[in-house]
Parts: C-alpha cells; structure tokens; sequence
C-alpha cells in the first residue's frame, strides 16, 4: 500500500489517535487492562460438563473482566446458554487460550469491544474490525528523519506480506508521523497477528544487536590474543572469592582463566598453562577485556621481564615472561 504524501488528519481524527497511541504505550485504559488479564495465568479443572452460561460466567468470576453475549450470534448456528462445553484445564495457562477452549467447542471466538469482551461467532467477528496504534519507530533506519512516507515502507510491506492478502480488503494501515505509529484498523484476530510479528521482529534485532556485541568482543579478544598468545574468560566474582578464599583480601577484583595458550607465544615458554587464572600482569589488575587491552597497548613500553601473577592448585605464584 504504497504513500505518496503525508496524510494530514483533521482535528477529530488526530484526537482519536492520540488516545489510541496512548493506549498502545500500556495507559491504563480498560481496553488495556482486558488485554493485560488475558494474558494471566489461571487453572480450571471441572471434571463435569458445564453449560455454556456456566462456563463464562465462571471465567468472568475468576478473572473479573467482563464477559457478554452477542446473542444474535448464538442464534446462527442454534446454540443456546444451555449448550455444553468442556472445562476441565488441569494446568495453568493464559486467560485468552482458556476462553479460545471453549468458545471454539461451539464454533465461536471473541473480540473486544467498547471496552468488554464479546462472545460472538466466527463470521460476526470476521466482520468486526478495530482501529489500534503500533509504534514502529525502533524499525526505522537510523539515518531516516521519519517524517516521509518512505521511512516506513520496509516494516508496511512487511506486515502486509505476512498478513493473508484478502484480510486487507477491509483493512487499512494509516502512518500517523509525529509518534512515528501505524494505526491499523483490522479485526482482533488479525491484530493479535501483527502484535507477535512485532514482538518476533523485536527479538531477531535484539538478538542481532547481541550477535554484533559478540563479534565486538571477539575481535578485542583476537587483538589481545596476537600480544599474548592466549585465548581467556573472565572468572566470574564469586568463583574467584570462592577459589583463592583469603587470597581474595589482598587480591580482590579477580582474574582471567586461561583457555587456549599458542605453543610458541613468550607465556607458555614462561610455563603458564590453560586453566591458570592470571590476576596482576607487570603490577596491572587483569579481570576483563579493557584491562589486556590497556596492558596490550603499553606491552612494549614494559621492561624485557615482565612479572605475572597467578593462581594454581590453591596458590598464588609469580611466573617471569621474558
């Protein structure tokens, strides 16, 4: 759904999205807190056969949140209140799977709307659509102004084409450019859709952005490494005051474990090994990446032996790396 232009709202329209947008920031509205406890955990294990009146008014006492009929719904398919439905849940699960339980025993679902829970039928909810507001602006580019209508192409077309085609023929996807939002009007099914595909795109980047952190990391390990000749990991606060025991007094802030050691390097010719942890190198704390590299920066500023501190078999000793 290609833009062309901005889209200016008139006054009426920019007050409903403002209170939509502020909804979708987790205000405390009542469409929000219905929202909030679907997702709770509850356990219904009733061993007998309830009617349908029985079961909701029970997950209404339960849960608190309102739960009313569309009764011209029921008569589609000629259920009634009396109609049976299955409740026994012996484990804990959120509100909304319960609810979906048995609802769809019957062929029925629910929506939300005007701030109360509807138990209507499949078609009838189909065709009820809702207008909700997505921030989307830790999607955009980071050189974008978000203020075109091209800015927020990528994450339109990637809703859209992930969404089934013909749910779009009654819905709509509306770029509201001050608090960089999506308002889309679809149906809650739909929009139940859009909310995992944001949340699983919002994980693939966090989970990106920690990819490139380690790729940070490893190449300040690889630079440490061409120095010293070994490959290390911090060892952790507690381990280290757990290992050294008193030692810990006059060596607090910790250590490195050597993990792989280059045959040829001046360490291992020093007789260090892989598992030692080294505390002092030439007097300077080494207990993480920014602490080698500052001493790899100044190695060969150090005089031609140079003192390293470590820890073995329950004791501190000094080893000369020539």
């Amino acid at each position: 759904m290609p833009l062309d232009k901005k889209i200016i709202f008139p006054l009426v329209a920019m007050l409903v999205l403002t209170i939509t947008f502020t909804a979708s920031l987790r205000a405390e509205t009542p469409e929000q807190e219905i929202l909030d406890k679907l997702g709770e955990m509850f356990e219904f294990d009733v061993k007998e056969p309830v009617t349908l009146l029985e079961a909701v008014s029970l997950l209404q006492k339960e849960s608190g949140i309102p739960l009313v009929f569309d009764t011209r719904a029921l008569d589609e398919p000629g259920i009634t209140f009396g109609t049976t439905v299955n409740l026994r849940l012996p484990v804990r699960m959120p509100l909304k799977e319960i609810l979906n339980y048995v609802t769809k025993q019957l062929d029925l679902t629910y929506v939300i709307r005007n701030e109360v829970v509807h138990i209507t039928s499949q078609s009838r909810a189909a065709g009820a659509t809702l207008l909700r507001a997505y921030y989307v602006g830790d999607f955009l580019k980071a050189d974008c102004s978000g203020e075109d209508a091209e800015d927020f192409q990528p994450i339109m077309d990637y809703i859209q084409t992930m969404i089934p085609a013909q749910s779009w023929e009654e819905g709509s996807i509306i770029v509201y450019y001050p608090n960089r939002i999506l308002v889309i009007r679809q149906t809650e099914s739909v929009h139940e859709e859009i909310t995992r595909l944001l949340f699983k795109l919002r994980s693939y980047q966090e989970q990106t952005e920690e990819v490139e952190e380690i790729a940070e990391k490893t190449e300040s390990d690889k630079s440490v490494y061409e120095i010293f000749g070994f490959e290390f990991t911090p060892v952790p606060k507690d381990q280290w005051e757990r290992v050294v025991g008193r030692g810990v007094e006059a060596f607090p802030e910790g250590a490195v474990r050597i993990t792989a050691l280059d045959k040829d390097s001046p360490f291992q010719r020093a007789g260090i090994q892989e598992g030692d942890m080294i505390a002092r190198i030439h007097g300077f704390v080494t207990t993480s990446v920014a602490d080698l590299k500052k001493i790899a920066s100044e190695w060969k500023t150090f005089s031609p032996q140079v003192e390293i501190l470590l820890f073995r078999d329950e004791y501190f000793s000094t080893q000369v790396v020539r």
